[in-house]
């Protein structure tokens, strides 16, 4: 007898350019899939720990899940230089395809985290078979992000190079923490502004925040318009894409992850 594995790693997409993703196999009966979209660049490593036991707990609850590496991001198809906004928000169209393709689920529940978020924000609006989405700490207004980010790495460029003069090579216009990025993707970036969304994306949404301190964005009010119920959480915790020091990972935040696995499974099962 042959026993399946409960994960399953595959390509998908384009067969010029795939992606990379690890199907959490759950149950076969269920018409419902879930399709997590982690952060990008320095912040994706990370979150690894904590989406993997997001995506097992959820399939143990029966619910199949993909997670995927962004094109030119980890071992998906593509070099460093070669990502752009529009190709991911095409990734998440196509995971979506690739789980219903597997399971034969019908309908998606999405987990976007902080860009991740936001790209399947912008995916989900094309779309009529995503059901719900989790927003946890998504990217609303991009030209502050990117700002942030840049000052983020003036910053580190600035102590690495006293200790390390080799650091020097990362200070192109075209790096953030060690990491491509292009004019052209800071430029998409730059354009988004989660809050001006129009149209339908989903029936249902959660917005989890784990900072308290944080200023509220209009991005809440705008998820009332765009779907048919929202929710709003704050778990005060540590975010886990943000590491402690280079030695030291991030904690799991286990009560954010519990919250939104009991959030998915509600309005899935």
């Amino acid at each position: 007898m042959t026993i399946k594995s409960p994960l399953h790693p595959f390509y998908f997409g384009p067969s010029n350019a795939r992606l990379f993703g690890i199907l959490h196999r759950g149950s076969a009966t269920s018409s419902v899939g879930v399709v997590v979209c982690q952060p990008t660049f320095e912040e994706a490593a990370p979150s690894l720990r904590g989406l993997r036991l997001a995506s097992s707990r959820l399939a143990k609850a029966g619910l199949p899940v993909l997670r995927f590496d962004w094109y030119a991001t980890g071992d998906s198809d593509g070099e460093r230089g070669e990502e752009t906004w529009e190709r991911w928000v095409d990734d998440v169209g196509y995971a979506i395809d690739a789980l219903k393709a597997e399971t034969g689920v019908e309908r998606v529940v999405l987990v976007g985290v902080r860009v991740g978020g936001t790209l399947a924000a912008l995916a989900a609006k094309n779309r009529d078979d995503v059901q719900g989405a989790v927003f946890w700490e998504p990217i609303e207004e991009g030209r502050e992000y990117a700002d942030w980010k840049h000052r983020e790495h003036l910053e580190w460029f600035d102590i690495e190079t006293r200790e390390r003069p080799g650091a020097r090579m990362f200070a192109t216009p075209d790096q953030r923490l060690g990491y491509s990025y292009s004019a052209a993707l800071d430029e998409s970036l730059r354009r988004v502004e989660l809050s001006t969304m129009k149209g339908r994306l989903a029936a249902s949404a959660l917005l989890v925040r784990n900072l308290p301190e944080r200023e509220e964005h209009a991005w809440f009010g705008t998820l009332g318009r765009l779907t048919d119920s929202v929710e709003r959480v704050l778990v005060p915790e540590a975010a886990d894409w943000m590491p402690l020091s280079d030695l030291e990972p991030a904690p799991v935040p286990v009560q954010t992850i519990r919250t939104i696995v009991e959030w998915v499974t509600k309005e899935a099962l």
